[in-house]
């Protein structure tokens, strides 16, 4: 009698790998798609700040020891906030890249 139960119950219950076929595994893929596009979102953003200080570095004269030393300033403030956003943008594809290949390798049967 506890096994007919137990059989009955087994069949109402999803089972887990058609869960994940269809709900887990889309969700993720979408999530690592967007986080690769993020990921290239913030590597233009620090290219496109860093070509923007190599543009305004080329403004400075260079002839006075104040304006060298603003231009260093400049290059010095500007450059962690390029860098950040180089890495903010190597993390994020390499989590999105993570999360596609771990959904995929899921499928795979053992």
């Amino acid at each position: 009698m506890y096994a007919w139960f137990l059989n009955k119950a087994s069949l109402a219950v999803t089972p887990l790998p058609l869960m994940w076929g269809l709900v887990l595994l889309p969700v993720s893929l979408l999530v690592g798609l967007v986080m690769l596009i993020l990921s290239a979102n913030f590597l233009i953003a620090g290219s496109g700040l860093s070509s923007w200080m190599v543009e305004e570095l080329t403004k400075f004269d260079f002839s006075e020891g104040l304006e060298l030393f603003m231009a260093m300033i400049f290059a010095i403030v500007i450059s962690p906030f390029a860098l950040l956003a180089f890495l903010i943008a190597l993390v994020f594809g390499f989590f999105g890249l993570a999360i596609m290949i771990s959904a995929i390798v899921r499928l795979i049967p053992r």
